[in-house]
């Protein structure tokens, strides 16, 4: 496998990936007849009715310790309490006037 994080968390069974793959519905990655071949699906066209979907869908939350905190620890704190969240990306920009703090996007 190609991706560090993907071999750690499939633990390097590709059949793994491939079965999850199966059940994704989001249509983005879909697996080849179940070979190892992966298939990107081109994405949606961004309009401007999408462009304002995603952007009313996203939340920038700040104020994370900057060296006490993985995407993991992210990943779990809001699959957890935002049922809705499809989507957490690490920023590692730091927070104004916040020393030692970054941001994080969610998109429900």
């Amino acid at each position: 496998m190609t991706f560090p994080r993907l071999r750690d968390l499939s633990g390097g069974d590709p059949d793994l990936v491939l079965r999850a793959l199966s059940r994704s519905d989001s249509g983005l990655l879909q697996a080849s007849g179940g070979s190892l071949r992966r298939l990107r699906a081109p994405p949606p066209r961004m309009t401007d009715v999408r462009r304002a979907d995603i952007r009313d869908r996203t939340v920038l939350v700040c104020g994370f310790d900057r060296r006490g905190t993985s995407l993991d620890d992210l990943i779990d704190f809001f699959e957890g309490g935002f049922p809705s969240v499809c989507n957490v990306r690490m920023r590692k920009r730091m927070a104004a006037n916040k020393e030692g703090t970054y941001c994080s996007e969610v998109w429900g």
